[in-house]
């Protein structure tokens, strides 16, 4: 906490980033619990709490009570992302549980939900699985994407990319999109789980979204998409 980068060139900020091995990541804060911009980066790249990236372990693991609170990435360039959790693995068996996620800004200008153009987003799952990720009883709220331009972006709880598993019992709310955009082919986006390419075998069950409550501008809701 109390990480403050405020260069205006192209940099990366991550809390906690593993490469490439079998790591139980459990219990940690990155940010504050209630302090706001608790890290704030400026610039041109991406903020991320913690990122896991491993292709070569078959072992299972788990990423679970990690706190991820108060990072604003407050860069308007089209390459400003905010992430909470990033998760990308192609073997080992993971349980994601138990993590809580929120007040994740930025006020990027980024466009799309392509290929992880999403600006805003409270956890990224990518991989194609030789075994099934779980992912359960975590809770996301507050994640924004905070520019008032009119750009087509993209925040969302929970983004999948080519998932095959189970996303369970999650509580994901409060999802914001403060884009004027209102082009009816390209239009702002808000959603609770958001889906590009599955996988497998896949089972979204008792997961409790809620988004929309008192906005009123051109960004389309969806709970799940």
């Amino acid at each position: 906490k109390n990480i403050n980068l405020q260069n205006t060139g192209s940099h990366t900020f991550l809390g906690i980033n593993i490469i490439d091995g079998r790591v139980n990541i459990t219990n940690n804060m990155i940010g504050d619990s209630l302090t706001a911009n608790s890290i704030l980066v400026g610039g041109s790249s991406t903020t991320t709490g913690i990122r896991y990236d491993g292709t070569n372990y078959t072992n299972s693991f788990t990423i679970s009570g990690n706190t991820i609170a108060n990072m604003n990435a407050e860069g308007t360039g089209t390459a400003v992302r905010v992430r909470g959790f990033t998760y990308d693995d192609a073997i080992g068996q993971v349980t994601i549980s138990d993590n809580a996620i929120y007040n994740l800004s930025t006020m990027s200008s980024g466009t799309g939900v392509a290929a992880g153009s999403q600006v805003a987003v409270g956890m990224h799952i990518f991989g194609d699985y030789a075994t099934p990720p779980v992912i359960s009883e975590n809770t996301i709220y507050n994640i924004s994407a905070n520019n008032t331009g009119a750009f087509a972006t993209t925040s969302a709880g929970i983004m999948a990319t080519d998932f095959g598993g189970v996303i369970n019992a999650n509580r994901i709310y409060n999802i914001i999109n403060l884009s004027t955009g209102n082009t009816a082919a390209t239009p702002p986006i808000v959603t609770g789980i958001l889906f590009r390419f599955t996988g497998g075998n896949n089972a979204i069950i008792n997961n409790m979204i809620s988004i929309g409550s008192g906005q009123d501008n051109g960004a389309s809701y969806f709970g799940m998409i």
